[in-house]
């Protein structure tokens, strides 16, 4: 789910500068700076598994398994 947000966002700002047409072409969009885009997507999936693990880790239901035992 996470990126959806951001490619969404750029869409947007593409068809508010009449960039795109009401069919989304993503050949459209060439000036849109991917590497860009895949950096903020990768950051935020990063930040969503930190906050996953915190979670957990404070979970006392929850087991933990040394994987390197296994």
């Amino acid at each position: 789910s996470h990126g959806y947000r951001e490619i969404a966002s750029v869409i947007s700002q593409c068809r508010q500068n009449k960039h795109v047409e009401k069919a989304f072409l993503p050949s459209q969009i060439e000036h849109v700076d991917r590497k860009k885009l895949e950096e903020i997507i990768s950051a935020k999936t990063r930040q969503y598994a930190k906050r996953q693990m915190t979670w957990w880790k404070g979970d006392p239901r929850i087991t933990w398994l040394d994987a390197s035992a296994l």
